[in-house]
């Protein structure tokens, strides 16, 4: 009986643990294209700028 409970508490832990993982991954991935598309907005208007001149 001890040995199911143990068994049943890493079970939950692992899944919770790998939940957690692909949610900091998603979140890597989504942060990583916010800023990529706001240092495009940036280059463009520096390339409008300097166009200007």
């Amino acid at each position: 009986m001890n040995n199911r409970k143990v068994l049943n508490a890493l079970l939950g832990s692992t899944i919770l643990s790998t939940l957690f993982s692909f949610v900091v991954i998603a979140l890597t991935v989504f942060h990583h294209f916010q800023m990529q598309n706001s240092l495009k907005e940036i280059a463009d208007k520096v390339d409008r700028g300097s166009n200007q001149g």
